[in-house]
């Protein structure tokens, strides 16, 4: 695993890179709480939700898929308002 600190003064974050991070709870920033909301469309969610979910719920959180359609069409303020 790599950690890469993105630089952005104030609003500087960090890039975790590496394999298997999906279920690794260690990635989860510590002293979160509560739900985590996982936006994805139905085939990223077939293939990724599960070993998310299982990551976060490790981590103590309890992940909420939210699905959105597929595609670019689906990357409108309506889609955004309707997860809202």
């Amino acid at each position: 695993m790599i950690r890469v600190a993105v630089p952005l003064g104030e609003r500087t974050y960090e890039v975790v890179v590496g394999s298997g991070l999906l279920a690794d709870p260690s990635v989860v920033s510590a002293g979160l709480a509560g739900r985590a909301f996982v936006v994805s469309d139905p085939t990223v969610a077939a293939a990724w939700l599960e070993p998310l979910a299982g990551g976060l719920r490790a981590a103590g959180l309890d992940p909420v898929h939210l699905p959105v359609a597929e595609g670019e069409p689906a990357e409108t303020l309506a889609t955004a308002e309707a997860l809202y």
